[in-house]
């Protein structure tokens, strides 16, 4: 657990992946981390590295996702994992996610959604709202003035 404590900051608590706030420098050093970890694959890796995994593919899809249809490709990329299939990577999200303390999200029909997951636990998608542009900022902007007209600032 040293390595997942010092890429989040400290122990997993069970809050949201974007809540631990990871800057720029540990998620380069954790990509780097992987890239070499991951060599084997996802399946012959520890649990601590495969809740790494779920770390970096909720904050690659928040930093890298810019369009398109929702999959795997890009951090499959992002970390030398072309050839990985895809009972692999459920496999690593399922066990990440749980010692992350993260409920894993379903759909109607009550299959698990890895990615559907992973990408919320990322936060906002900073490179979609670059490529939205200005309907979601002003979007935003509207939402944050009417929380200040009502009182509400950060801390609520």
């Amino acid at each position: 657990m040293d390595r997942l404590r010092h890429f989040l900051g400290k122990a997993p608590d069970g809050r949201e992946i974007y809540r631990y706030r990871l800057p720029d420098e540990r998620y380069h050093e954790l990509r780097r981390y992987l890239r070499e970890s991951l060599r084997s694959g996802l399946g012959s890796t520890s649990r601590e590295n495969q809740a790494l995994f779920c770390v970096f593919s909720a904050e690659w899809w928040r930093r890298e996702h810019e369009c398109g249809p929702w999959s795997w490709e890009g951090i499959r990329g992002a970390l030398g994992l072309g050839g990985e299939p895809y009972t692999a990577i459920a496999r690593a999200a399922e066990s990440g996610l749980d010692l992350l303390k993260r409920p894993v999200l379903r759909s109607e029909r009550g299959d698990r959604r890895w990615l559907v997951t992973l990408a919320c636990e990322g936060g906002l998608p900073l490179r979609r709202l670059d490529v939205e542009g200005a309907r979601l900022r002003a979007y935003f902007r509207d939402v944050l003035e009417h929380l200040e007209a009502l009182g509400m600032t950060g801390g609520e």
